[in-house]
């Protein structure tokens, strides 16, 4: 197991680390990592995530057609552990026996870990990627490696399915056993990891509408050390949250007592890399997201 993978996953990506990385999102939500981490570095030959996805520029590629997910996510996950790691809430699956396939990745792929990028009290506009210059609320992340003898410095190694998070009235079902949970480990602390060992159930995910709806593109973690190794999808349907729910989020605390929000990487450049879109994906995507947006606030103002 060579240097570079151990760095990877030391990374906040890894799924049950002990160790961190020091860094943060306070000096232009990272523009100072690639000080530390040369691999953050967004210059014209860079493959750097988070980017702003355009529709209309997204090429379509048949190949990228539905997800198969394996049999065990209709089973509750019996070794997991859910954490406060200083910059966000993650949710570790240590069984190891979810895999995805399909979709256009080269063969299959172990579900790690999840885990949540968000706004702040004054601003509910925490996601990670744009779409067509709209940031949304949130992002959830769906961390998968390889099972393959990928090599941790290889493009592949990783793959993300990337959900934007909206809110609107109603609990997100899927999410909710994990949200309900993060309030155990809101303070970072020696105990700000809990064991939800037979409580988390992900069986709502392989049913999830839209999931033939989707951008992919090459990129990189999203965190230092920024390794390009992901394989990114994004998909076009948001997942939508309730205000609690959302505010659940917003509750994080480090280890020096200070909030943590707007957890976020500033947009990267696309360089020459390709956007592609699957044919469920319409090239009208951005007047889908108009609408779906206009109700959204309507529905707020509401209430």
């Amino acid at each position: 197991m060579t240097s570079l993978f151990c760095a990877l996953f030391v990374a906040s990506f890894a799924a049950g680390s002990v160790h961190t990385i020091s860094y943060g999102y306070s000096q232009n939500q990272g523009a100072d990592w690639p000080a530390d981490n040369p691999l953050c570095y967004d210059g014209v030959y860079s493959h750097q995530t988070p980017i702003d996805i355009r529709p209309a520029h997204a090429r379509e590629d048949v190949g990228l057609g539905q997800f198969s997910f394996s049999a065990q996510w209709q089973h509750t996950v019996t070794d997991g552990d859910l954490k406060n790691n200083e910059h966000t809430f993650q949710f570790s699956d240590n069984d190891g026996n979810r895999t995805v396939t399909g979709g256009g990745l080269e063969g299959t792929y172990t579900f790690l870990q999840l885990h949540f990028h968000f706004g702040s009290l004054s601003s509910q506009a925490g996601a990670e990627h744009l779409l067509d210059g709209y940031r949304f609320p949130g992002e959830v992340h769906f961390v998968l490696q390889n099972a393959a003898d990928f090599s941790p410095n290889q493009a592949g190694h990783l793959a993300v399915l990337g959900f934007f998070l909206e809110i609107g009235e109603e609990d997100n079902t899927l999410l909710e056993p994990i949200i309900s949970r993060i309030g155990e480990v809101s303070d970072y602390n020696s105990a700000s990891t809990a064991a939800v060992d037979g409580q988390i159930n992900l069986s709502e995910l392989p049913s999830t509408p839209g999931l033939d709806r989707y951008f992919r593109y090459l990129g990189s973690l999203t965190t230092p050390t920024c390794d390009p190794v992901v394989v990114w999808t994004v998909f076009e349907d948001p997942l939508i949250v309730s205000t609690h729910q959302y505010d659940a989020l917003l509750g994080m605390v480090d280890g020096n007592g200070t909030r943590i929000e707007n957890n976020f990487r500033r947009l990267m450049p696309l360089n020459a890399r390709v956007v592609f879109r699957s044919p469920g994906t319409s090239s009208g995507a951005a007047s889908l997201l108009a609408t779906t947006v206009v109700w959204l606030l309507a529905l707020r103002c509401l209430h």
